[in-house]
């Protein structure tokens, strides 16, 4: 796994993961990481070109849910709603 640090105080609040990273330790898929992502549930940073989540609320998030985050009921968007920018 590959860890980056951002300048963030705190143990865990400035280890940088991926999406699948993030994904392989909730036992979810990568796109379920963005829908946490766009419900707030998890807490993402822009570097580059590129998206991640924060370790910390990747932990915080598997802690509060167990071990899986399957036991959040994503409903998939309807194919002809309209998409929020």
């Amino acid at each position: 796994m590959k860890v980056r640090r951002t300048e963030e105080d705190g143990a865990f609040n400035g280890l940088l993961l991926t999406a699948r990273e993030s994904a392989g330790i909730l036992d979810v898929n990568a796109q379920v990481v963005g829908h946490l992502v766009s419900a707030g549930y998890l807490t993402a940073v822009y570097r580059g070109q590129h998206w991640f989540v924060t370790l910390a609320s990747v932990l915080a998030y598997r802690r509060r849910r167990g071990h899986s985050a399957r036991s959040l009921q994503v409903a998939p968007r309807p194919r002809n709603a309209p998409r929020s920018s």
